[in-house]
Formats: structure tokens, C-alpha cells, sequence
């Protein structure tokens, strides 16, 4: 009898989301979350309404500008439709359709997106998108934001586990 332990496995492998706080791998270099906050500022994708920044500590400001960066400036950022519930990545919507579908009823799936950015890289290899994965929010207030996210590019960026973020508004950040 083959026992299956999920100890084994690394958080890459993982099916379903790491009970502890979100961490994996960017640019091939182990990443751990330490703070997160919304930015109300960034350009966002058709559907999407907010953007969450997963970062490697707490920087001077609780809602940080692109000046405020942290030593180790690698970021997971995150675009969700602004709903409670799950949300997949790189799931198919009904914002693009192909001859294969154009005939056949498909439930729509809410969607979201996960970018893994690294300013150590040439201008256009900084972001990499993640192409499968999930992302759900469990906690939605005026102050917080909090969920888990599993999103994969390959073995070298991804990222699994749970995180809490500080909603900033508009003119906040500093």
C-alpha cells in the first residue's frame, strides 16, 4: 500500500493551495511573501479591478511607490476581478473566441492574473506571466484583502501559499 504524503512534494507540484504563507521561486531564486498591499494605481486588463503586490518585506510606507523599493525588489503581483470566490489563470473567457468554440456553450470562469516581476532583468524579460494556476479570496474589507494563490510559469517562477494584503486608495500611495 502506497501512502502519499503531501510533505513530499514541493510547493511547484502542489495541486491546491500551500497552507502556509505564499513563497516559491522567482528567476530560479527562492522568493517568500512578507507584505502585501493593493496598488490602486496600476493599469489593469479588461475584467480585472485590483491589483495586489506580494512583496519580500515591509517597506518604509504601509502603501509604497515604485521609489519606496526594498532590497530584494522581486515582486508577485496579482490582478483579480474584485469578487470573493476562485479565479482561474489562463482559463479560457468570453472575451476571446476561437473557431473551435465559436458554436459550443461554455460557462464563462472568472479570471485572474499573476505576474512575477524581477528589476534584475533586462527591461523586457522583467515581468513573466504566470499561465496556469489559481487564485482565491477568502476576506474582503475596506482595509484588507486576504486569499491564497498557486500560479506556475515553470519551475523557476512560481509561487503557492496564502497572503494578506493592506487596501490603499487612490492618491495614497507615498
Amino acid at each position: 500500500m502506497a501512502m502519499h504524503l503531501s510533505t513530499c512534494k514541493s510547493l511547484y507540484d502542489l495541486k491546491n493551495y500551500s497552507k502556509s504563507s505564499a513563497k516559491g521561486n522567482i528567476s530560479g531564486v527562492e522568493w517568500i511573501y512578507a507584505y502585501a498591499y493593493t496598488n490602486p494605481e496600476a493599469k489593469l486588463a479588461e475584467g480585472q479591478e485590483i491589483m495586489i503586490v506580494l512583496a519580500t518585506g515591509k517597506p518604509k510606507h504601509a502603501c509604497p511607490d515604485t521609489g519606496d523599493q526594498l532590497p530584494d525588489a522581486r515582486e508577485v503581483a496579482v490582478a483579480i476581478d474584485g469578487k470573493m470566490g476562485e479565479m482561474k489563470i489562463g482559463a479560457p473567457s468570453d472575451r476571446l473566441e476561437t473557431a473551435n468554440d465559436m458554436f459550443s456553450y461554455r460557462k464563462t470562469e472568472r479570471q485572474a492574473a499573476v505576474a512575477f516581476f524581477d528589476p534584475s532583468k533586462p527591461t523586457d524579460e522583467q515581468y513573466k506571466f504566470a499561465t496556469s494556476g489559481k487564485v482565491k479570496i477568502t476576506k474582503m474589507t475596506k482595509e484588507v484583502i486576504e486569499g491564497a494563490v498557486l500560479a506556475k510559469v515553470n519551475k523557476t517562477s512560481f509561487i503557492n501559499g496564502r497572503f494578506k494584503a493592506k487596501v490603499c486608495k487612490y492618491g495614497q500611495l507615498n
